[in-house]
């Protein structure tokens, strides 16, 4: 095994020590022996039968009172690779040992259901995918540290990304995982070296929040059944894909628990442009990179919404080769606005229809019109901030980068096959709007089978910030988690951030990722709050690589 990024560790040591889709269709296979030579035997509670940890208000205690602050590291578990067995090439025992050495006193374990039964076969579990899990418990139980089971990859598909509608829509998914549950439940209601269990990873309900309440309470109906001990994680749905956004309850929800042991879980990686930066499966920072800190890059916190836009002509129909596009100068004295960005339009293309978009530039002026300077210069070359979205209920448009297509012939960025109103924003190139200063966006376009009816345009989007635009900093992120923190506080519910992480980019070429690291870790010791860093043995985000999991 090999350290990643040694910024990031000389970065985590410090501050812990001093602070001290759809069904994959898995299908039954002959369960394997593995090599459980290198694992402790299971010598059972060192502890005493009702030594757990409990919720008592806002926070976490042992059974003697004291105050209890998670501070754990993820153990991935290949969970995003469909293991059907466990597998003992992710870490090993003495793997407990060097998180403890770190600072970490627990790990939040990522379970796929398909270590424990296949589709053809639910409710049927497999003994080897507990007994891996019981492997890892003794592990952990011999170093200290405390698990949190966590339900990362349920029957229906991983969540995060959006694709596990199945576990909402088909079947008896549901039925399925809470039976899961009840049997994990069954089995370890006994076992004091776990916390507690995570029910579902970042749901994403298809309708509503309604349904992730509804399957949250299914699942701690069947798990007090077995087990009155355990805490329950109940995280905030990530969003419900037909009503998009934050409710005004975060998207946390409630359950009704007669132990009242549960707690709300969180997930934190602002701001994305850091965290993620580059990351393949977000397109819209696939080649693009952050610093951090940098005041001159803004975060709003608060609210954003969207007022009037400043377009240029729109493009002509039908076949048109590459043509330069300019609006009229804006003025801003007195406007409802004060934040803008670019956006390029594409609505009514229909499913024959594909335009191009190439070189944005966008220019300030004093207000007699005289050029003060370029903002943004913004070439097509790589996807760098622009993300696609829709009206709601559409999901036809196609939009991504077109290399050599430009008018320079380097690349460019292409809409077709839209049907509603379409549009590329690029938020990460907002800016903010001087009082008294004139503004003009222009850029090149071209057409194919363009219809008459549609609408193409270059434009800068108007956006009245109804909070604070302020830098990339520690304070941002402080501001940022107390949205949660006062949330917890005004519930009395204890706070667990389930999640928080860089990406291997951030470290790499000075871009600040181990400041980020330092600065969450500090806000979250300084509040209390009960965290979990993501992760500990992955490619993209973990502190330790090996080559198991290097990509060719």
């Amino acid at each position: 095994m090999k350290i990643r990024n040694f910024y990031l560790l000389t970065a985590i040591v410090c501050l812990m020590a001093c602070n001290s889709s759809s069904n994959q269709g898995y299908i039954a296979q002959e369960e394997v022996e593995l090599d459980w030579s290198a694992w402790p035997a299971d010598s059972g509670s060192a502890l005493g039968s009702d030594y757990f940890i409990q919720v008592s208000g806002e926070e976490l205690i042992t059974p003697d009172g004291n105050p209890f602050q998670i501070k754990g590291i993820a153990f991935g578990n290949q969970v995003w690779g469909n293991p059907q067995l466990p597998t003992f090439t992710h870490h090993g025992p003495e793997d407990y040992s060097r998180i403890k050495e770190l600072g970490f006193n627990s790990v939040r374990f990522y379970l796929n259901y398909g270590i424990f039964e296949d589709d053809n076969n639910p409710y049927h579990y497999k003994e080897n995918g507990f007994r891996w899990l019981d492997a890892n418990v003794a592990a952990a139980r011999a170093q200290g540290i405390y698990l949190i089971l966590n339900m990362h990859y349920p029957q229906g598909g991983f969540q995060s990304t959006g694709g596990g509608d199945a576990l909402w829509e088909e079947g008896q998914n549901q039925q399925i995982l809470i039976a899961l549950w009840q049997e994990i439940a069954r089995r370890y209601k006994d076992e004091q070296q776990i916390i507690g269990y995570g029910l579902v990873n970042e749901p994403v309900p298809t309708e509503n929040i309604d349904q992730w309440q509804k399957l949250a309470q299914g699942i701690t109906t069947a798990i007090r059944q077995e087990d009155s001990h355990h805490i329950l994680f109940i995280e905030r749905a990530l969003y419900a894909k037909q009503d998009y956004g934050v409710d005004e309850n975060y998207n946390f929800i409630e359950v009704e628990d007669p132990s009242n042991q549960w707690v709300l879980e969180f997930h934190f990686y602002d701001p994305m442009a850091v965290t993620h930066q580059n990351a393949s499966w977000v397109e819209s920072l696939v080649g693009k990179f952050a610093q951090y800190p940098d005041e001159n890059a803004l975060e709003i916190h608060g609210t954003s919404q969207w007022m009037a836009d400043l377009p240029t002509e729109h493009l002509a129909s039908g076949n048109t080769d590459w043509m330069f596009f300019q609006s009229d100068l804006l003025q801003i004295e007195s406007s409802p606005y004060n934040l803008a960005m670019p956006a390029l339009q594409a609505g009514g293309l229909g499913d024959r229809g594909k335009v191009w978009f190439d070189d944005i530039l966008i220019e300030e002026f004093d207000s007699q019109g005289n050029l003060l300077g370029t903002i943004k210069d913004l070439p097509m070359e790589d996807m760098g901030g622009w993300y696609l979205w829709q009206d709601q209920g559409a999901d036809s448009a196609i939009g991504g980068l077109e290399q050599r297509s430009g008018h320079d012939n380097s690349g460019s960025i292409f809409i077709k096959n839209s049907t509603v109103n379409t549009v590329y924003s690029n938020s990460s190139e907002s800016f903010v709007l001087q009082e008294g200063h004139q503004y003009r966006i222009s850029g090149w376009m071209k057409g194919s089978r363009v219809p008459d009816s549609a609408y193409v345009c270059i434009k800068l989007d108007l956006n009245q910030a109804d909070g604070l635009v302020v830098g990339r900093n520690r304070d941002y992120l402080e501001m940022e988690l107390q949205n949660y923190l006062s949330y917890g506080e005004t519930r009395q519910i204890p706070l667990y951030l389930g999640e928080f992480g860089a990406i291997r980019d951030s470290f790499e070429e000075q871009r600040g990722g181990d400041r980020w690291v330092r600065d969450m870790i500090e806000i979250l010791n300084e509040h209390g709050v009960n965290y979990n860093y993501h992760t500990y043995h992955e490619w993209s985000f973990g502190i330790y690589y090996n080559s198991a999991n290097i990509p060719p």
